[in-house]
């Protein structure tokens, strides 16, 4: 029965990423695409009784008419999975850009949102919820070195000891400050406001007792990280001894390796190829 569910999952994967790419005209590397329908099969082994639990899935929260500090209006809106199961309610929020690690060292941001969204959820709504939790669906470092492995008997111990998911602490007294936090960082992007964390907060450990830096673990998620003096300060600062220009050539390639970037030419190029309108030539050839 896992098999046969996990070989739908896949003809699943296969289909929603055709659409997306026929709605979006674009496409992604081979080994990006693998990576996703592998993060997709890791989660239903892992988390199987809560997926097949989820009795309300993609549910949108939405709190309106909120003001900034500035008095600006402001909507909050969120996208979560309800699972019923009897007379309990457990709400949870997938995180596919995070794993468990870097999940629990950025918690405290996770508190403020669950509890936003239970608010809206229980008060707006009228619904009863008993918890909540965020599923970090991203495999940790330890199971993706156990992948690497090919071995399937350290593959299947690490999967049962990976942890992807989180319970949130409900609190009722978060989402006031939440919605005010939220409000203030509108004001700041409405006021073009943006500093990055001073380069100290980057080379700090992302939690305590961690050895990845916030830079790395966070930063190197953020788009706009190469034009942040921060982030250019922190990896000059953590890489010491090499020619700083150098550092900063290393710090651009990791975004895509050639190889990859090759790839998203092809596959983009394939797209392209593929959904552009017949021209004369076409027609004359009979192609159309």
């Amino acid at each position: 029965m896992t098999q046969s569910m996990e070989d739908f999952i896949t003809d699943a994967f296969e289909q929603n990423y055709e659409r997306i790419r026929l709605e979006t005209g674009r496409a992604v590397t081979p080994n990006i695409k693998e990576a996703a329908r592998e993060q997709v099969l890791l989660y239903y082994r892992r988390m199987r009784d809560v997926a097949d639990g989820v009795t309300d899935t993609e549910v949108k929260l939405t709190l309106p008419e909120q003001r900034t500090p500035q008095q600006r209006k402001f909507t909050l809106e969120g996208v979560v999975d309800i699972v019923r199961e009897g007379d309990r309610t457990t709400m949870y929020d997938v995180k596919t850009h995070l794993d468990a690690d870097a999940a629990a060292g950025q918690l405290d941001q996770y508190v403020q949102q669950l509890n936003l969204y239970a608010h809206i959820w229980q008060g707006l709504r009228g619904e009863a919820l008993d918890e909540t939790a965020i599923i970090a669906t991203r495999p940790t470092r330890e199971l993706r070195q156990a992948l690497r492995s090919g071995d399937d008997r350290v593959i299947d111990a690490a999967i049962l000891k990976w942890r992807p998911c989180l319970n949130i602490p409900l609190d009722e007294h978060a989402v006031e400050d939440t919605v005010q936090r939220f409000g203030t960082v509108v004001d700041r992007i409405e006021e073009r406001h943006f500093m990055p964390p001073a380069v100290e907060k980057l080379k700090a450990p992302i939690r305590p007792g961690a050895r990845q830096p916030f830079g790395t673990a966070v930063c190197a998620n953020c788009d706009v990280r190469f034009t942040c003096d921060s982030y250019r300060q922190f990896r000059l600062q953590t890489t010491p001894g090499m020619n700083p220009e150098r550092v900063l050539q290393d710090a651009m390639n990791e975004y895509a390796a050639s190889s990859e970037q090759g790839q998203w030419v092809d596959a983009n190029m394939e797209t392209l190829n593929r959904d552009r309108l017949p021209d004369a030539e076409d027609i004359d050839r009979g192609d159309v």
